[in-house]
């Protein structure tokens, strides 16, 4: 996005953020005003997040063009007889798409 508003290569706002961040951090890290980074429980996510009342966690497998070299072949094998790529969604009511995972070769589980 900035590098559409500055009219930059897409790298220069990567490489702001990875000269910037830490002293971000660091500024804000001692007025404790930092977001929480992990969220291990269903009843703190719904305390930071109270709009959300129906999530929906499912995983979608998408088909792929069979990779013509051996080794990719057996990572994205998902053993039904494709090719895939993973990603695990999170949704609500409206199938607004709220979190994406990183997608994984072949065959891995949700």
């Amino acid at each position: 996005m900035a590098s559409v508003l500055y009219q930059v290569h897409r790298s220069r706002p990567h490489r702001w953020v990875q000269t910037w961040l830490p002293v971000l951090e660091q500024a804000l890290g001692y007025a404790v005003v930092l977001p929480e980074r992990r969220i291990d429980q269903v009843e703190s996510f719904f305390t930071r997040f109270p709009l959300f009342k129906d999530l929906f966690l499912d995983g979608t497998e998408r088909p792929i063009r069979r990779p013509q070299d051996t080794g990719r072949q057996k990572r994205h094998y998902s053993g039904k007889k494709r090719h895939t790529h993973n990603n695990l969604l999170l949704t609500d009511a409206d199938r607004r798409v709220l979190a994406l995972s990183p997608t994984h070769p072949g065959a891995r589980h949700d």
